[in-house]
């Protein structure tokens, strides 16, 4: 049996097909503000849906433990320790911290989010990862979050990337 696609038939295939494609464009979107909500309302349950705690913890811990080796190296002594470490990591991963992050304010060496607001610049990195970048320009300068395809129209956090 033969299907052909004329008519109206062909005009709904059409329809179909470029809405499904501007969905998927924009779900990462509806994603960060799905996270944005949860994370003002203070939801961890929803935040979980969206934000692979672990992994964002093990990320941010290792960026601020590359931080007290260079303090280390340079200085001979860092204000970072392993337990404030784990405690900024803690922090920034909370609710109160991702709702900032994703505001577009970037942690400090210190762990402070004190700092302005930037503009997030949204790229994807193909079809399976897509990146918010926080800085002046879109670059990596400030810092960069990374999502990861989680179904056909889903996305998680899954890193986030400091300067330092």
């Amino acid at each position: 049996m033969e299907i052909k696609l004329t008519g109206p038939v062909a005009v709904l295939a059409a329809v179909i097909i470029i809405a499904l494609g501007a969905y998927a464009w924009y779900s990462p979107t509806l994603t960060v503000g799905k996270i944005r909500d949860a994370a003002q309302q203070g939801n961890t349950v929803a935040l979980a849906r969206y934000v692979d705690l672990p992994a964002v913890r093990r990320k941010l811990e290792s960026a601020y433990s590359r931080r007290m080796l260079k303090d280390m190296q340079s200085r001979g002594t860092s204000a970072l320790t392993p337990e404030s470490i784990r405690t900024i990591a803690d922090h920034l991963s909370s609710p109160e911290g991702l709702a900032r992050i994703l505001a577009g304010v970037v942690p400090d060496e210190a762990g402070e989010l004190n700092g302005p607001e930037h503009a997030l610049h949204r790229r994807f990195g193909g079809s399976r990862r897509f990146f918010l970048s926080a800085g002046s320009d879109g670059s990596q300068q400030g810092m960069t979050l990374e999502f990861k395809r989680s179904g056909l129209f889903g996305w998680t956090l899954t890193e986030i990337d400091l300067p330092f």
